[in-house]
């Protein structure tokens, strides 16, 4: 428990730094060396409806009216011996309803590349002169999300994020 609690603190500072250097590895070969790395990963199966690298866009329209664009983009994470998908979703507004209403949202996820669950959610909401920001930490196997700004939570076992959720049900 020790230990996964350093490799999850590791995490959270390096989640920051930029990490294009390490996703020079294809899919194949990240989740491969994962696999390799711990033996516990090796007797799963990992999902493969979707692989890091995809992007998603969808429009946004009221019925001819572009609104803004969401872009949804997965990547690869590794996270000691172990790796986790990590999705960001970016909605924005374009065009002249920008220049009405100025939205920029972003919702990030941390999720298990074996059972879907996640690890570490993040919600950096931006419309006008609204913000807020707040990060969660899941506990999947003491039933706990620890929020930034409500602190402490007992939930259900297997509790997903919005994002996380999305993509389990893919």
């Amino acid at each position: 428990m020790a230990a996964m609690l350093i490799n999850i603190a590791a995490f959270f500072q390096a989640s920051a730094q930029d990490t294009t250097a390490t996703m020079q590895d294809t899919t194949a070969q990240a989740i491969d060396t994962a696999q390799s790395n711990n033996p516990v990963l090796a007797k799963y199966n990992v999902n493969t409806a979707f692989e890091p690298g995809e992007e998603l866009i969808y429009d946004l329209k009221y019925g001819i009216i572009k609104g803004g664009e969401l872009k949804i983009n997965v990547y690869l994470e590794p996270v000691g011996y172990d790796y986790l998908f990590h999705v960001r979703a970016r909605c924005y507004t374009t065009g002249m309803v920008s220049k009405m209403a100025t939205v920029n949202d972003i919702y990030e996820s941390y999720f298990d590349i074996v059972n879907g669950l996640p690890m570490k959610a993040i919600r950096n909401v931006t419309e006008n002169n609204y913000k807020r920001y707040n990060e969660d930490l899941f506990f999947q196997d003491s039933s706990v999300v620890y929020s930034m700004k409500s602190g402490r939570h007992k939930v259900a076992y297997h509790t997903f994020d919005l994002i996380s959720a999305f993509f389990y049900a893919r």
